[in-house]
């Protein structure tokens, strides 16, 4: 359905100025293929990587089978991007990172060591909903489990943390900080414990 559409990518690219790339997550459909617009093309493809593990990723038109963190591995290819371009021309990166989204487990043992011993007492002990637990991200609402799933969630959440700290030192290292617009933003929310619900939406 988004066939007809005329994408931001490709309003930058058409005006024969602008380097456009991508890497990540792009979930607007045949993100196994370099959509228009973009000269540049790193995607996770039709699946998400795992948080740690390796995965089949999508650059230009061949496969890559990378193993390690995604995060570090989708910021590794923006950088990748950020160096590599006619630095004489405009450009517009997206990167669409994936760490926080669920199954949360696997995330880098510095963030999840950092937050075993936190009480989080800024999230509500809510009773569950009698709606259920969201299909394909269906958590046990067991203590345990849900302390478990808090400390990866907040780990990935600090590891997104570096990985956007990491590209705009890029950006200062290069001289263009200050000349680029940084849009920071996602696709959904996330439960985790609001009303009982965990997931993304209304989890229900």
């Amino acid at each position: 359905w988004l066939g007809s559409e005329v994408t931001l990518a490709q309003i930058l690219a058409n005006r024969g100025r602008y380097s456009v790339g991508l890497s990540g997550k792009w979930h607007c459909g045949r993100s196994h293929l370099p959509q228009p617009g973009f000269g540049y093309w790193f995607s996770t493809g039709r699946t998400l990587p795992p948080h740690r593990g390796e995965h089949r990723y999508r650059f230009q038109d061949h496969i890559l089978a990378l193993s390690g963190f995604s995060s570090h591995i989708l910021t590794q290819r923006a950088l990748t991007f950020l160096r590599k371009r006619n630095p004489r021309r405009p450009f517009l990166l997206v990167v669409g990172h994936t760490g926080t989204h669920s199954p949360w487990k696997d995330q880098p043992e510095r963030w999840s060591r950092a937050y075993k011993d936190a009480t989080f007492r800024d999230l509500p002990e809510d009773s569950p909903y009698a709606f259920g637990l969201p299909a394909g991200e269906a958590l046990s609402v067991s203590p345990d489990q849900q302390r478990n799933a808090l400390i990866q969630y907040f780990a990935a959440v600090s590891d997104l943390d570096q990985q956007v700290g990491i590209l705009i030192d890029e950006l200062d290292l290069q001289g263009i900080l200050d000349d680029t617009v940084i849009i920071y933003t996602s696709d959904h929310g996330l439960n985790c414990g609001q009303h009982g619900l965990w997931g993304k939406g209304n989890a229900t």
